[in-house]
């Protein structure tokens, strides 16, 4: 994939783009082109990628044992959260690749250092920028970026260690106010306040710790893979532009190892094959036909890629209410019937717009989106309360760790 070529931008032509960026001291920049994903649909994308290649994909699963005869690993024990249910899988090799969670591991090597990194978002209509910036934080020089991101601009990220466990990890004011001073000092004219904070998310990098370094930002982010008894591997650090690579050198290891002698696997194929395939031709003529709004229309290409026709099955029978609610509903089932959510969070956080972005939005969301997902996953009443309930303590208790105990406001 070929990107546009590098240049440099002079300060008039930058105030052209940015009329309030703050120009004192102001040469100019250099421009360059890059990659950028969804996250959380890129995850989504690899699941369903994994499952039409032949993969069994479990969610809402936790792995209590690793199962060994004493030298040798022969498979896992996990337990359902959803049914409670114990389950033993027995395979010739097991991979652990849980990222943050390696930590945990202390008896098994590499060695990992986890630095928590968090994003903050605004409206759009607070700051607006048309491209990806790289900002220098005037506190410590330290690069993060702001950049546009369906309606919202996001500014990011912090890099912080933090022993904390992976489950708990969560924004802090301190990482608010980094971000906000690093935002105001390029555009001091938008004056945000934490009010202005309307999503904010952290996590934990999974850092391969073999340098005795002070700052997290100098690690590499390198991917280890230790074989660390016959069929047990771990996968250790990288970052998530090189996961697939990560994947391929992981199951070619495997595939050379003795234990795998009677079967002639090959290299991986991962390199040739697309994570969605199919044209978004068709799905786009029937949102057209629908009278999708145009810039809807491009944000549900950018998140379903080859897969956009069969969300328009799901539009087509979702409920007759206003478009934009409708195209919510649409998605809620299809996350709950083709996308493995089992949740509230589940659809509202990692599988739908506009997720993290905008937890105020999504907070007002909840009772009607989990009325939809009530049908379609056959909760009672009671199960659709506590998912409400859940989701929207879940909700303020982030809000509340990244901006202090600012009240959020009624759905309108």
């Amino acid at each position: 994939y070929r990107v546009g070529p590098s240049g440099r931008l002079s300060a008039n032509r930058l105030t052209e783009l940015l009329p309030d960026l703050e120009t004192e001291n102001l040469d100019g920049a250099i421009s360059y082109h890059d990659g950028a994903a969804n996250d959380a649909r890129l995850t989504m994308a690899v699941a369903c990628s994994a499952r039409e290649a032949g993969a069994t994909i479990l969610t809402r699963c936790r792995v209590d044992e690793v199962l060994t005869d004493g030298e040798t690993t022969h498979g896992v024990r996990f337990t359902d959260l959803v049914s409670h249910q114990s389950i033993e899988a027995q395979a010739r090799a097991v991979v652990l690749c849980t990222g943050p969670w390696q930590r945990l591991h202390a008896d098994t090597p590499p060695r990992i250092r986890t630095a928590r990194g968090t994003h903050i978002s605004v409206p759009a209509s607070r700051l607006e920028v048309p491209c990806f910036l790289a900002l220098r934080s005037p506190r410590d020089g330290r690069q993060t970026f702001a950049f546009p991101a369906a309606g919202y601009t996001v500014v990011g990220t912090t890099d912080d260690d933090d022993p904390v466990p992976p489950a708990e990890v969560r924004p802090t004011i301190d990482d608010t106010d980094y971000l906000l001073e690093v935002a105001n000092h390029a555009f001091p004219s938008a004056r945000l306040t934490r009010g202005d904070v309307v999503g904010a998310w952290a996590g934990l990098r999974p850092l391969v710790d073999e340098e005795d370094d002070d700052d997290p930002d100098a690690l590499s982010r390198r991917h280890s893979i230790v074989r660390a008894d016959p069929g047990r591997w771990i996968i250790a650090g990288g970052k998530l532009t090189t996961h697939r690579r990560m994947a391929e050198d992981c199951i070619d290891r495997i595939a050379a190892d003795k234990r795998f002698a009677d079967r002639d696997i090959g290299h991986c194929s991962t390199h040739r094959k697309p994570l969605t395939e199919g044209s978004m031709g068709p799905g786009e003529l029937i949102l057209r036909r629908l009278k999708a709004p145009p810039d809807r229309i491009e944000d549900l290409k950018r998140l379903y890629g080859g897969r956009l026709i069969r969300f328009t099955e799901h539009l087509q029978r979702a409920p007759a209410v206003e478009f934009s609610q409708r195209m919510v509903l649409a998605q809620a089932t299809m996350a709950a019937e083709e996308e493995s959510a089992l949740t509230l969070d589940d659809v509202l956080l990692r599988r739908i717009e506009p997720g993290p972005l905008d937890l105020v939005r999504c907070w007002q969301m909840a009772p009607w989106v989990a009325a939809e997902l009530a049908e379609a996953l056959g909760w009672t009443r009671e199960q659709m309360e506590a998912q409400i309930d859940g989701f929207r303590a879940g909700v303020e208790a982030e809000l509340e760790a990244a901006r202090g105990p600012i009240p959020i406001p009624a759905a309108p």
